[in-house]
């Protein structure tokens, strides 16, 4: 049952393989009174239920990748996070605005191959980061001596180092919460300081104890500091706190016992609340993305508000805060949020592309164009600032260079749909027909509910004389965007081709349904419509519908846009 309980852990935390070798030792040295060989056994039974759980997934992962690895093949990349020439302690993404779960795998795999000039295997791409950042360890020793001390101290302090989700932000909304805040982890392991000192006499017998503590923490130590890596501890330093809290109901007043046991505690409350962990905004940050993606854009602005309002100096949720008042509309706020941001952080890369971008939609595309290239000059490997530099240049006109950065783009993240649809999009306005076709088939591949994507890619197949194909990439763009007139009118035009003209009609009188405000829009629609209306010999229903078009630009002062419809209509004879 311990062999099985462990290889469930080290699933679900790796660092728990620490704990295998603690516990042999504690079979073999525990129970010396037992023979040899039992001893021996117990212990290959230990292993054995370890791999009873770890192994079928060691055969998984052979099937799939070709190498035999007990669990993740992340080993190397995240030591390389944790010990880098950059590293702070803290997770950093190996690529600047790409610290995602969904990506990290990837862009490890992807640098490695990179710069190895090959196809790497999951355990040599592990390999390649574990080297570099011996590498770097011994390029300057001292730094990583210091970043070791830093980890210690994160990884023993009060505050909580928040992965995404902060209790004291849910402790607003739950009074269990709010009621136990005082009960960090703080407070815990002074308390587990005075139990391990209460209890010292029996050092012999709570050796292993000390062990399973020492070695979960210093596992973290070795890699990067998160507060819910260290949760494994928490049952055990609880034991220690137990230990004293027993005690003190025992001999409250007895100073001779519990001197060097409050020495303790306070020597730990002072390492402790060592101010290295900065205010928690991940929950702020987390919850502003998702109202965004709901639309409930107001609800995510006061939720980036309240983080500024804890962590002023957090650029990063000042960029996201100023990015969404530009969604809104509120350009002026978020150019003068976002030139704060830059002056503040003058080497953060995407503070300067955040606030190219808040240019070049308020139509200073110049100056959006210095702002672009100051973040990739510090940051060439910032695939969103590629693909925002290049909508500038499209603006001004430099098209060449425009998909350029397109194509950049698409080599930096060949997994973004934006990246690979911005490009198609180039290269189907400046006529590369069979390459656009092939990079939208890419974008669509990678996000199927893109409905410009859909749409262009149908155009261009119809151009190509591939009308079921056309028809097919149009009704999933309508799927995803039912209201878009546009694309109903393309549907159309699409139809009219295949010969299935009912069809067509239906079409462009829904898209005149849902057309916006816009005279040449709608005059375009009801031409088409009275051109299908007149194939199919519908001759009074055509007259009726460029009849409303020739009146719809009189009403506009734009008769010069109806000439087409008068001659048609003429064409028709009278009545």
């Amino acid at each position: 049952m311990t062999g099985l309980l462990l290889g469930a852990f080290a699933l679900n935390r790796e660092n728990a393989l620490v704990l295998l070798p603690i516990v042999i030792l504690w079979i073999v040295l525990h129970f010396r009174s037992e023979p040899v060989r039992r001893r021996l056994g117990w212990a290959a039974l230990v292993i054995a239920g370890m791999g009873a759980v770890l192994l079928p997934v060691a055969l998984r992962n052979q099937s799939i990748s070709g190498e035999f690895l007990i669990s993740t093949s992340q080993f190397g990349p995240n030591f390389y996070i944790g010990n880098g020439r950059n590293a702070t302690g803290r997770y950093e993404p190996l690529l600047p605005d790409r610290g995602n779960a969904k990506l990290e795998r990837a862009d490890a795999q992807r640098l490695a191959e990179e710069a190895s000039g090959r196809t790497l295997r999951p355990g040599e791409v592990s390999r390649y980061w574990l080297d570099r950042a011996l590498a770097e360890i011994g390029d300057d020793p001292g730094r990583w001596l210091r970043l070791m001390g830093r980890k210690l101290l994160l990884v023993v302090n009060a505050g909580e180092l928040v992965d995404s989700e902060s209790m004291a932000e849910y402790a607003t909304y739950s009074l269990v919460l709010r009621t136990f805040r005082w009960h960090s982890f703080g407070v815990l392991l002074c308390l587990a300081a005075a139990g391990a000192v209460l209890t010292r006499r029996r050092w012999r017998e709570l050796g292993w104890v000390y062990a399973i503590v020492l070695s979960l923490l210093l596992s973290v130590v070795v890699f990067y500091v998160f507060s819910r890596y260290r949760f494994p501890v928490v049952p055990i330093l609880a034991l220690f706190a137990a230990a004293a809290v027993a005690e003190l109901l025992r001999r409250p007043f007895d100073w001779r016992l519990w001197r060097p046991a409050a020495a303790a505690a306070a020597a730990v409350a002072i390492v402790a609340h060592v101010p290295l962990v900065p205010p928690a905004t991940e929950t702020h940050f987390s919850m502003a993305l998702q109202l965004s993606k709901l639309g409930r854009h107001a609800e995510a602005i006061a939720w980036l508000e309240r983080g500024v309002a804890i962590a002023p100096d957090d650029t990063e949720l000042r960029v996201r805060l100023a990015l969404l008042r530009l969604e809104t509309g509120d350009g002026a706020r978020a150019i003068a949020e976002l030139t704060t941001a830059t002056q503040a952080s003058p080497g953060m890369a995407q503070a300067h592309a955040a606030l190219g971008v808040a240019l070049e939609r308020t139509g200073r595309s110049a100056e959006a164009l210095r702002s672009l290239d100051t973040a990739l000059r510090l940051e060439p490997r910032l695939a969103s600032a590629r693909i925002n530099y290049g909508i500038a240049l499209w603006k001004v006109g430099r098209r060449d260079e425009a998909v350029e950065q397109y194509r950049r783009a698409v080599d930096l993240d060949p997994q973004s749909p934006s990246a690979q649809s911005n490009l198609a999009l180039a290269l189907h306005q400046t006529g590369h027909t069979a390459e656009a076709i092939i990079r939208y088939e890419q974008a669509l591949a990678l996000k199927t509910d893109h409905p410009s994507a859909h749409s262009n890619l149908g155009l261009l197949l119809a151009d190509a004389g591939r009308l079921d194909e056309a028809r097919t990439h149009l009704l999933a763009a309508l799927e995803s965007s039912p209201e878009n007139s546009g694309i109903r009118a393309n549907l159309g035009d699409v139809l009219l081709r295949m010969g299935r003209t009912g069809e067509a009609i239906e079409q462009y009188r829904q898209a005149i349904a849902t057309a916006p405000d816009s005279v040449e829009h709608v005059m375009m629609l009801l031409e088409r419509l009275g051109e299908a209306l007149i194939r199919t010999g519908r001759i009074d229903e055509a007259k009726a519908m460029l009849r409303r078009g020739i009146g719809l630009a009189q009403a506009a002062g734009r008769e010069d846009l109806s000439a087409g419809m008068r001659q048609t209509l003429a064409k028709l004879g009278p009545g």
